[in-house]
């Protein structure tokens, strides 16, 4: 789901829960703030939640945007703020999403937490956070885990998108070729 707002000259787009589409970047011309979804690197879910590679990859890759990935819909658009939101921010987490989206964006760019207020106005965007207490990284109970079929669930059962707006995916080579290979497993 996305949002376009346009208001007195100003505009700014939000990219929810998402991969990267041909639809944000159409929707997302001259505007100046591009909230995206990124999400950390697969490597993130395997090293703190004890995922297996195949689940990180196919929740990181499939079901939400890389940094490399938002890296192109940043530099196909060239908002004046770039925005990435959605990732796990804890310390070490940062830089992987920063280097990813370094690969093809060198613009202005802000990796948000909850709290993180953007104030834009004609001459200037202006980010700050809100006065509060950070949370640590977020690991859940192991029981609870294991109440909802554990962190290495049968990755057959995700869900794709619809195949008009997978025609509109951006791709990444590693990561449409990590799709091929669930394809060929019989998995979306």
């Amino acid at each position: 789901m996305g949002y376009r707002l346009d208001w007195n000259g100003l505009s700014m787009v939000f990219a929810g829960d998402c991969e990267p589409s041909t639809l944000t970047v159409e929707h997302s011309q001259d505007v100046d703030v591009l909230i995206h979804e990124i999400f950390n690197p697969p490597e993130m879910y395997v090293e703190n939640m004890g995922w297996t590679e195949q689940m990180a990859k196919i929740v990181a890759w499939t079901k939400h945007t890389s940094p490399q990935a938002a890296a192109k819909v940043f530099e196909s658009t060239k908002p004046g703020l770039a925005v990435g939101f959605h990732s796990m921010i804890a310390p070490g987490t940062p830089q992987p999403i920063l280097d990813g989206i370094r690969t093809g964006y060198d613009g202005p760019v802000l990796i948000t937490q909850d709290f993180t207020i953007i104030n834009v106005t004609p001459q200037q965007i202006v980010t700050r956070m809100a006065a509060f207490e950070p949370a640590p990284f977020l690991v859940s109970d192991p029981a609870y885990i294991a109440s909802k079929g554990g962190a290495n669930q049968d990755p057959s059962v995700m869900h794709g998108l619809s195949p008009w707006l997978e025609e509109t995916i951006i791709g990444i080579p590693e990561i449409e070729a990590f799709k091929k290979e669930l394809a060929e497993k019989g998995m979306r």
